[in-house]
């Protein structure tokens, strides 16, 4: 299709079938839903529930944070991909050692067909709420000199990318909190809630209004066939 009918005709996108979904709240505090797991290096703390503080009550996922250097991650269940593309979203909050320091810090990582995990701005970009910045080097995190959610963001803000996957890859999501060897903030240090993982439909092409219809006419473009993308 020309340029010129795609400025006239436009495009438009959306989510498509539902591929995970979560918000913590069908299980105990205390507890993860099935599938849902967490894992530590050092004397990390497990990620758990608690019905203080949740995005949708009653129930959040949240780590406290730890004054010696170790990780606590999050982890999905597998999951697959029908389409090119994975449309994330989800809420978090978090007390990352202080407001003016980035020793300590949160990332999100993904697992494709059971492969190692990588960081997911490898396959695409946050679009709102993504990292705020870099991890300090010093004082042995883990994860340091990467980028991460870092600091303080004491209420929720909604996190959402874009990430470019294949049809039919298994995927596996991981929240993962590194810490240094120095002090921590007040605890939690991080609170996930409202979790969903949908495909991206591919872009297509609607069908002519009769304001473009007469457009086109005007520039002699009606010969044109024009079809839905499917």
């Amino acid at each position: 299709m020309t340029p010129l009918l795609v400025c006239l005709l436009g495009t438009a996108a959306a989510n498509g079938a539902t591929l995970l979904s979560e918000n913590f709240d069908s299980v105990s505090a205390g507890s993860l839903p099935a599938g849902w797991t967490t894992a530590t290096t050092g004397p990390g703390t497990p990620f758990s529930t608690t019905a203080t503080g949740a995005d949708s009550s009653p129930n959040v996922a949240f780590v406290n944070g730890v004054t010696t250097v170790a990780t606590s991650a999050l982890l999905s269940p597998v999951f697959s991909s029908t389409t090119s593309q994975i449309v994330l979203s989800f809420m978090q909050a978090w007390n990352f050692e202080s407001v003016t320091s980035s020793f300590d810090g949160g990332v999100l990582e993904i697992s494709i067909n059971g492969g190692s995990f990588v960081d997911i701005n490898t396959f695409g970009l946050f679009t709102t709420g993504g990292y705020t910045g870099v991890i300090s080097t010093s004082f042995s995190n883990p994860l340091g000199g990467r980028q991460a959610w870092v600091r303080n963001q004491p209420t929720y803000v909604n996190t959402t990318g874009t990430f470019s996957v294949n049809p039919g890859d298994n995927l596996q999501l991981r929240w993962r909190a590194g810490f240094d060897s120095s002090t921590t903030a007040g605890n939690p240090n991080w609170r996930i809630d409202t979790i969903s993982i949908t495909d991206a439909e591919a872009s297509s092409v609607p069908e002519p209004t009769s304001a473009v219809l007469a457009a086109l006419g005007t520039l002699g473009l009606l010969g044109f066939r024009f079809r839905r993308s499917r």
